[in-house]
């Protein structure tokens, strides 16, 4: 099943550039996804090989989520990972999620932002049984320390970092697949918050090359016409 294997994380400061340490002895082909909060509207550019899953960008603040995935090569447990951006204060967390699919790449629900004590992120709805999926929520003032995973079965979160600065991450797997329904932790201090469910399938997945919508190619059938038969005339 498709599961945390560790996470790197990044406490909150003003710097120029943000770098992770892959967890060691990470697995080749494991999915990484890179979590960061950054504000003041500047915008970072992620380590090669990383392809961009969200940017939130507050309608309040001058505060954005962004969520970068990338398949570990071999060898990279252990390597530094480096988010380049000009100086502005950030905070984050790369993990590492182990046994994914081979053929299926990541997704990530519709963005969700808001000014309140509860940060929920929106539903997702994995394609095979034993997805991974993983709550990523930041916010522009400091969580405080009374976070809680999100509640619930679909799947039972653990938490995983919780900088009581700006960001928060929790995962769990889900064993049957299905809609997860909306997920937000316990209320902390009421904050402009940004937030996001991650879903990485299992390694059995391998997805339906024709989705539900855009329907199967119809088989061609070729037309057979008969030569016109020709007389002689004697």
């Amino acid at each position: 099943m498709a599961s945390h294997f560790g996470i790197a994380t990044l406490g909150a400061g003003t710097r120029t550039n943000s770098s992770f340490i892959v967890p060691a002895s990470a697995p080749t082909s494991a999915i990484a996804i890179i979590h960061l909060d950054v504000e003041n509207d500047v915008t970072p550019t992620p380590p090669s090989g990383y392809t961009q899953l969200q940017n939130i960008d507050h309608t309040a603040q001058p505060v954005d989520q962004w969520i970068w995935w990338k398949r570990l090569g071999a060898g990279e447990g252990g390597t530094t990972h480096t988010v380049t951006h000009a100086s502005t204060w950030t905070n984050g967390a790369l993990v590492v999620v182990q046994d994914v699919s081979a053929s299926v790449n990541p997704t990530v629900s519709a963005p969700a932002q808001g000014t309140s004590t509860t940060y929920t992120a929106n539903s997702v709805t994995p394609i095979g049984n034993n997805a991974y999926i993983g709550y990523f929520g930041n916010s522009f003032q400091d969580m405080g320390t009374l976070m809680s995973p999100p509640a619930g079965t679909t799947p039972t979160f653990t938490e995983q970092y919780e900088s009581a600065n700006n960001v928060y991450v929790a995962d769990g797997t889900l064993a049957t697949a299905g809609a997860t329904g909306t997920k937000a932790p316990s209320a902390g201090s009421s904050v402009d918050w940004m937030a996001s469910l991650v879903v990485v399938e299992d390694v059995a997945t391998t997805g339906d090359p024709f989705p539900a919508g855009y329907g199967r190619p119809r088989r061609r059938t070729r037309s057979f016409v008969s030569p016109r038969r020709q007389t002689v005339r004697r």
